[in-house]
């Protein structure tokens, strides 16, 4: 209780003396009000203005910061777009570069083929002939008989299967070297990673 009756005798003693100095101050409100409204109008005006000048420093200082972080983000993108263009136009180079070596093989093999296929008629005109030959010979040595014709036929039959033939290999050899320069154009899994 002792206390608070301490602290009430420090709050009593502190309003008095406030009263000294507050009065002459009252006073001069009472007698003049609008200048002391002009005064706190002009006080409150200065310290906005002091407030808005550092709001514009911060505002000038955050527009330079954020024109930095532009310039840097354009140079990374630059930078990023050039290495892109440049793994890009290796990329194509390799695989232009494979489909080109393809093509070669491809041409090669089917300039082989070419070889292979005129042997080929070559041969086949030779066993034509020779079939031919051999049935005009019976057919003058023997004018009849069903052995001859049989022989005859199979031989035609022979000319025939070999010449169907030697199409389809002539076929199945195109579509190999197809299929070999396709996968020689293809690009590898371990080249798509880099």
């Amino acid at each position: 209780m002792n206390v608070l009756k301490i602290i009430w005798y420090f709050i009593t003693l502190k309003w008095q003396a406030a009263k000294l100095w507050l009065s002459p101050v009252l006073g001069f409100i009472k007698r003049n009000p609008w200048l002391v409204l002009f005064l706190i109008m002009t006080a409150v005006l200065f310290f906005k203005t002091l407030q808005l000048n550092n709001c514009s420093k911060s505002l000038a200082k955050a527009k330079a910061d954020h024109a930095a972080v532009i310039s840097d983000l354009e140079l990374q993108q630059a930078k990023l777009l050039a290495q892109y263009q440049e793994t890009a136009r290796v990329k194509t180079q390799t695989w232009q570069r494979r489909v080109d070596d393809a093509n070669q093989k491809a041409e090669q093999k089917a300039a082989d083929l070419r070889v292979l296929t005129d042997d080929l008629s070559d041969a086949q005109r030779m066993l034509n002939k020779a079939i031919a030959a051999r049935s005009f010979k019976r057919d003058a040595d023997i004018a009849s008989g069903s052995p001859v014709a049989a022989t005859d036929t199979n031989g035609v039959l022979l000319s025939e299967c070999a010449a169907r033939y030697s199409e389809l290999a002539v076929m199945a050899d195109g579509h190999v070297i197809d299929v070999q320069r396709l996968l020689d154009a293809w690009p590898v899994d371990s080249e798509e990673a880099q």
